[in-house]
């Protein structure tokens, strides 16, 4: 399960304007549309965060502001918080992360009724629960409330069925309290489910594609929320540092309803070195100085489920500094780390998830002449994939038998045999 957060809310939207309009969070927030990169963590960064990721190519964050299924503690959440950080010139995406669907596979969270009348009701309630969190922060009437439904079973149909009144419930109230009716969810489940219903305002689609864009998704129709209504999550949680500051986020492209009035900033310059996460744990890309001659983005996704015969695989894509052109090939190797997964396995690299070429050996990252991509194994049982190339690395079953050993002698010495080879 991703990271999550909560939002509460039980006033009218007379109430909601008088208390907002009075603030002076309300006089420099306002819901707007913002277009460029955004992120969220699992807590509000601090204001000395905030400011150090001013360097960063980000101005828009997500904050987890309530719901019965927030993750992490909010100390920073505070209404000063919240006119300081869009003074800084940051936007804001308000998630909420309430009731689940009722077939989600986490034990651990607090669930949707079954009844499609009962989860009607409950999405009503969610509302006024978010819209009062939003209040309290200060956040101007016609914000923007992402319900955050995370990804479900596609095959129940009365699980579909109860988040589709859900969403109902929740679009509706909103819109009577004077609110934007957004939902995060799962491009393959929660978003997919609501192509038919009567839509949220917004739609924050999960689809850890690398794609920092918000068109294209196989699962979504370009025709739906076509008109700046679209974030798009494109990488899972992993560390990036800006300014000195390391924070854990997922990395989203925004085209749709934010908080504040945030104008992007021009493209980070290139990179000299760093480092990227899979989201998943297993996984990290990392490059040396002179590895890019222009700026770049680097994404390393997890396929789920992997191309066979893969036991495990990412996606390993390097565009430029619009996240949208991609880059061939590049001067130096990155280096793909491959957590130890147990024996029996090799590294191998594909470009199209179809053809697994099995590879030679790098000692010390140093790719063989005539090859793009090569390998070193650890005494751990990881494996350091040298790539200088995109496409998939990945383990496959070690089916190539040992080469046949060279300068092969044996002698019997006191009743025992004695075998060498050479190196």
């Amino acid at each position: 399960m991703r990271r999550v957060a909560v939002l509460v809310l039980a006033c009218a939207a007379a109430c909601a304007f008088a208390v907002t309009n009075g603030s002076a969070a309300a006089r420099l927030a306002r819901a707007s549309v913002y277009t460029g990169y955004g992120f969220d963590a699992c807590s509000a960064p601090s204001l000395n965060a905030l400011a150090a990721w001013q360097a960063s190519p980000y101005r828009s964050f997500g904050i987890y502001i309530g719901g019965a299924n927030r993750a992490c503690n909010q100390p920073n959440l505070t209404p000063p918080w919240v006119t300081t950080v869009v003074s800084q010139g940051w936007s804001l995406m308000p998630l909420y992360v309430g009731l689940q669907a009722p077939c989600v596979s986490a034990s651990s969270l607090k669930k949707l009724s079954t009844s499609a009348g009962t989860a009607t009701n409950q999405g009503v309630a969610a509302a006024k629960d978010a819209a009062s969190e939003a209040v309290a922060l200060g956040l101007p009437g016609d914000s923007p409330l992402y319900f955050d439904m995370e990804g479900y079973s596609t095959t129940n149909k009365a699980c579909t069925q109860a988040v589709q009144a859900f969403v109902g419930g929740w679009n509706d109230e909103l819109h009577a309290l004077g609110f934007t009716a957004g939902v995060y969810g799962s491009a393959g489940s929660t978003i997919r489910d609501l192509e038919s219903t009567s839509s949220p305002d917004d739609v924050w689609i999960a689809n850890w594609n690398g794609v920092a864009g918000v068109f294209g998704d196989k699962y979504v129709p370009d025709s739906l929320w076509p008109n700046h209504q679209r974030i798009h999550q494109y990488k899972g949680g992993h560390k990036e540092t800006w300014g000195g500051v390391t924070i854990n986020i997922d990395n989203n492209y925004v085209d749709g309803a934010v908080v504040g009035t945030a104008v992007a900033p021009p493209p980070p310059p290139p990179p000299t070195e760093g480092s990227v996460g899979s989201g998943d744990s297993l996984a990290s890309a990392s490059w040396q100085s002179g590895t890019f001659t222009d700026a770049v983005v680097v994404t390393l996704t997890p396929q789920a489920p992997p191309p066979a015969p893969a036991t495990y695989a990412v996606k390993l894509m390097v565009t430029g500094a619009d996240g949208v052109t991609p880059i061939a090939s590049w001067p130096l190797p990155v280096d793909v780390h491959l957590n130890a997964q147990g024996s029996g396995v090799m590294p191998a690299f594909s470009t199209d998830g179809t053809t697994w070429q099995p590879l030679t050996r790098a000692p010390g990252g140093q790719i063989s002449s005539g090859h793009d991509v090569g390998y070193v194994a650890n005494a751990d049982g990881s494996f350091d994939v040298y790539t200088r190339l995109p496409g998939l690395v990945g383990l496959v079953p070690d089916t190539l038998p040992p080469a046949q050993p060279q300068g092969f002698t044996g002698r019997f010495l006191k009743g025992q045999l004695a075998l060498s080879w050479l190196a």
